[in-house]
């Protein structure tokens, strides 16, 4: 016999089932008859209950996720900056263990000059291959200035050859216009290194044969051209070059840094004011900043310290 039919009345049926939901409690409650429906009936609600809450959980995993992934790279790159910078600011320890065999020459350079590490990413490179330039995001209004030193967490890099209040340009030591006063290893002598064009290829010429220099000697810089604070490591030797019958021979180098995958460059900002190479602007034909949109209006260009 159907339950519900149309012409009973609707308060028979609620009262039919109010007395079966009743007996169903006190079945329940004194026997175990309902056990097995009970729980076929809690697996469906849970189940229920688990496809209802799974989206978000979901949700809240991809948010806890999203949110951990971001700490740690916000970490990992707090740490990436920190490291890069204690390396770079280590580079001017290199040459402190002869620093007394080589003192009273050094007394005359400019290795007491302090400087602050400003640092500054790559925004572009020089389009003209024969021109070896990189552009950083740095610039007058952070006190990047002509003439100012870039080094990498490895070694020196450049120097800075035109700023605008934005971003500067940076001229790279392998420039055949570049130059700067090196020491050859631990044999105390100072030379000038000069670049070539070759990112891979520096060199030294006119050095006395009593000069003992090896292969893999470190270079370092002196400080004595007064572009360069000294005791930072330049290039390594490559190759030595000697003609016989003469009293003097050459070297080839390769620089330290990293030039080919630079990303992240370190700016030396002195506290006293570096002198830059004469001349070295008049010296290149070179084109303006390479970003138009960062560097197209402005027009704050700056002397050289």
């Amino acid at each position: 016999m159907a339950l519900f039919i149309p012409d009973r009345p609707r308060f028979l049926t609620l009262l039919v089932l109010i007395l079966l939901s009743f007996g169903l409690m006190i079945a329940d409650r004194r026997s175990d008859v309902l056990t097995p429906w009970k729980n076929g009936v809690a697996a469906i609600t849970l189940a229920i209950q688990q496809c209802g809450y799974a989206p978000l959980r979901w949700l809240e995993d991809w948010q806890s996720r999203r949110q951990n992934q971001a700490e740690l790279l916000a970490r990992l790159a707090e740490l990436e900056q920190e490291n890069f910078l204690l390396r770079g600011q280590m580079q001017r320890h290199f040459s402190l263990i002869d620093e007394n065999r080589r003192l009273n020459r050094l007394l005359h350079a400019t290795s007491q000059l302090e400087q602050d590490y400003l640092l500054a990413r790559l925004s572009a490179r020089s389009a003209d291959p024969s021109k070896p330039l990189f552009v950083i995001d740095r610039g007058i209004r952070d006190g990047v200035l002509p003439g100012y030193p870039v080094i990498d967490a490895h070694g020196l890099v450049g120097q800075v050859f035109r700023s605008t209040a934005s971003g500067a340009e940076v001229l790279m030591l392998y420039a055949s216009e570049h130059a700067v006063s090196v020491v050859i290893g631990e044999t105390g002598y100072v030379a000038i290194l000069t670049g070539t064009g070759d990112p891979d290829r520096l060199i030294i010429s006119d050095i006395p044969d009593q000069v003992r220099v090896q292969i893999g000697d470190l270079l370092v810089s002196s400080g004595m051209d007064g572009a360069f604070p000294t005791g930072y490591p330049v290039a390594r030797v490559k190759a030595i070059r000697n003609e016989d019958g003469r009293a003097f021979f050459s070297i080839e180098a390769t620089p330290v840094a990293r030039l080919d995958t630079l990303r992240e460059v370190l700016v030396l900002i002195p506290t006293r004011n570096l002198r830059a190479p004469e001349k070295l602007e008049e010296s290149l034909s070179l084109p303006p900043l390479t970003p138009a949109e960062e560097t197209g209006s402005e027009t704050g260009e700056s002397d050289a310290p």
